[in-house]
């Protein structure tokens, strides 16, 4: 079965509308900041996945659940970083 047959929808964003995302939250005071790079917690923003379409210009940590090769490509050419779980603050269960 497919998501799409459980009922389930994935919210997706392209890399190329980070940059707005982040003029959006900056205008509205919520920008989350560490380690002196923008912090985009996207899962918080309700996305699920994030897809590489477009272009970035800023170093950014991302996180989300889960990300194409391209779009984790692109946030790494710009001096960014996806987070991995750990990173996050997400526990495992073993």
């Amino acid at each position: 079965m497919s998501p799409r047959s459980l009922g389930q929808e994935t919210n997706v964003i392209n890399v190329g509308k980070l940059d707005e995302l982040i003029e959006r939250l900056a205008m509205e005071e919520r920008l989350e900041k560490k380690g002196g790079k923008v912090l985009l917690d996207l899962d918080k923003l309700g996305y699920d996945k994030l897809l590489g379409s477009g272009r970035i210009t800023k170093p950014i940590l991302v996180k989300v659940a889960s990300h194409s090769e391209e779009a984790a490509k692109k946030v790494q050419e710009v001096g960014g970083q996806i987070l991995e779980e750990a990173e996050r603050g997400v526990e495992t269960k073993n």
